[in-house]
C-alpha cells in the first residue's frame, strides 16, 4: 500500500476512545509494591475499583496534607498490556474492601502486530479548507472527492492532516509513517499547529496502527477544559494558498520549534499558550497576554546567551574591584550614592533589555512599525496599573486597533523564526504576504537557530 493510502487508513478507522479491563495489576508507591485485582475502564478519563481489603492504598490518599501535591501511585497490568503512571486514590470511604482510583492519561496495547503508522487526534481545532483529495482506501466505500486533507512531512516522515469525527466528536487527525514520535516532537507539532490555526490544541488520543489500519497501541489523555472562543489564527484556515504554504513549510517549522524549546531553552510552547489564552472578552487582558507571549521569547536564553552575562564572571570580578576602589575615592559622595553606584555596577554584566530586543528582532529579520511599537508598549500600563481605561468608545476602539497590531506583529515574528514564508493574517488589513525580511548575519542565524 502506498504511504498516502496508509496515512489515510491510519486515521480512518479509530476505535472509540474507550477501554475496559478486569484482572491482576501491579501497584507502586515510592518503594512499596502490591499485586491486586482491579476492574478498570476509560471513557472520558480513567476509573478503577482496586481490591484493597487491608486499606493500604486508601491510606496513601489519606496521608496527603493540605498544601502538598496529592499523593499518586503507578498502576500497570501484570501482563504488561496497559499502564498509567499518575493515579490518584480517592479518599471517600464508601466501598468496602476496594479503593476507587482516578487517572487522566494511560497507555494500552491491543495487538502484537508491527506498527506502520501513527495518528494523533487533536481536540478543539477550527474548520480548515484542505487542498488534497483523500484516496480510496480498503474497507471505506463511498469516498467522495469532497473529503480532503493536507499532505506534508513531519520530522523526516510523510504526514497527512485531515478532519475526522469519532463518536460524534470532531477532531483534527495528524497521521505520519512509523512508530510514535517522542514527547518533544509531539509538543512541537502541537505548538506550531496551535499558532497557525489559532486554538490551543490538545491531544485526545495517539493511535499506532498495523498494515491493515488496526490499532496496535493507544495513548489516551483527558484534554484540558477550555472556554470556547473564536480562533486567533496566524494563517488563514480557509484560503488555499495559505494552507498549501503551511504544508510546504510545516516540517521545517516543527523542527525549529523543537530546537527553540528543547535545545535553546526558549519556551515557545508557553508563549503560544499566552497568545491564545482565553480572556473573557476583556480587551486589556488580551493585549496583556499577547505582549507577554512576545516577552517570553525575547527574555529567553536564545536571545540572551552566556546566561545573560556580557563577560565571564572571573573577568568581571577584577572590573568590579577596580570600580569599587574608584567609588570609595569619590570626594564628598554620600553613602547612599556610593551604594547606588555599586548596585549599578553589579548589574552591568547582565545583558540589557535593549540588547535582548535587538537580538530577537535581528533573528526575526524585521522590526515592528512605529504604530506596532506603541501597541506593544500597552504592556507597561497593564504591568503597572493592572487595567487600561476605556471609558469612551474612542478609547475602546483605539485599544481594539492596538490588539490587532500587536497580534499581527507577534504572530508574524514567531512565524518568521519558525521559517514560514507564506500568506499571513493581518488583523487590520486581512490576508497578505509576509513582510520583507533582512538577511541575518551568520552570528544572528546561529543565535536564532542554534
Amino acid at each position: 500500500m502506498e504511504t498516502f493510502e496508509m496515512l489515510t487508513l491510519a486515521s480512518e478507522f479509530p476505535e472509540p476512545f474507550t477501554w475496559t479491563f478486569e484482572g491482576p495489576c501491579r501497584v507502586e508507591h515510592v518503594e512499596h509494591v502490591w499485586k491486586r485485582g482491579i476492574a478498570a475502564s476509560w471513557t472520558d478519563s480513567g476509573l478503577g475499583m482496586l481490591d484493597d481489603v487491608d486499606r493500604a492504598i486508601w491510606q496513601i490518599a489519606m496521608g496527603g496534607r493540605y498544601g502538598d501535591r496529592a499523593p499518586t501511585i503507578t498502576v500497570e497490568a501484570t501482563d504488561g498490556s496497559w499502564n498509567t503512571p499518575h493515579v490518584h486514590p480517592y479518599t471517600r470511604d464508601e466501598n468496602a474492601g476496594t479503593t476507587e482510583l482516578h487517572w487522566w492519561s494511560m497507555w494500552h496495547r491491543l495487538s502484537d502486530a508491527p506498527v506502520v503508522a501513527t495518528a494523533l487526534f487533536l481536540t478543539d481545532a477550527p474548520s480548515v479548507i484542505f487542498p488534497d483529495d483523500l484516496p480510496d482506501v480498503p474497507r471505506c466505500p463511498g469516498r467522495t472527492t469532497s473529503e480532503n486533507g493536507l499532505r506534508t512531512r513531519l520530522f523526516g516522515r510523510e504526514a497527512l492532516i485531515r478532519p475526522k469525527t469519532v463518536e460524534g466528536a470532531k477532531y483534527l487527525a495528524v497521521s505520519y509513517g512509523g512508530e510514535p514520535l517522542d514527547e518533544s516532537r509531539v509538543n512541537s507539532i502541537l505548538t506550531v499547529l496551535s499558532l497557525v490555526l489559532g486554538r490551543d490544541l490538545d491531544v485526545r488520543a495517539q493511535v499506532a496502527v498495523d498494515a491493515d489500519g488496526g490499532a496496535v497501541e493507544r495513548r489516551l489523555w483527558v484534554p484540558s477544559k477550555v472556554c470556547p472562543q473564536a480562533p486567533r489564527s496566524a494563517v488563514s484556515c480557509v484560503e488555499r494558498p495559505s494552507i498549501v504554504a503551511l504544508g510546504a513549510a510545516l516540517e521545517a517549522m516543527t523542527e525549529r520549534a523543537r530546537s527553540l524549546r528543547f535545545d535553546q531553552g526558549s519556551a515557545i510552547d508557553v508563549a503560544i499558550k499566552y497568545l491564545l489564552r482565553w480572556n473573557g472578552g476583556q480587551l486589556d487582558l488580551e493585549i496583556r497576554d499577547i505582549t507577554s507571549a512576545l516577552n517570553v521569547l525575547i527574555e529567553s536564553p536564545a536571545f540572551s546567551p552566556n546566561e545573560g552575562r556580557v563577560v565571564e564572571p572571573d573577568d568581571f570580578k577584577s572590573v568590579v574591584e577596580a570600580l569599587n576602589i574608584a567609588i570609595d575615592a569619590l570626594p564628598a559622595a554620600p553613602e547612599t550614592l556610593r551604594k547606588r553606584l555599586r548596585d549599578r555596577i553589579a548589574e552591568a554584566n547582565q545583558t540589557s533589555t535593549n540588547e535582548r530586543h535587538r537580538r530577537f528582532w535581528d533573528a526575526v529579520g524585521f522590526e515592528p512599525t512605529a504604530e506596532e511599537l506603541l501597541a506593544l508598549k500597552r504592556r507597561h500600563t497593564m504591568a503597572h496599573k493592572g487595567f487600561i481605561d476605556t471609558e469612551d468608545a474612542e478609547a475602546e476602539w483605539a485599544l481594539f486597533q492596538d490588539i490587532g497590531r500587536a497580534r499581527t506583529v507577534v504572530n508574524e515574528s514567531i512565524l518568521a523564526l519558525l521559517g514560514y514564508d507564506g500568506p499571513v493574517i493581518d488583523y487590520l488589513k486581512g490576508t497578505r504576504p509576509m513582510r520583507e525580511r533582512g538577511t541575518p548575519s551568520p552570528a544572528e542565524t546561529t543565535n536564532a537557530n542554534g
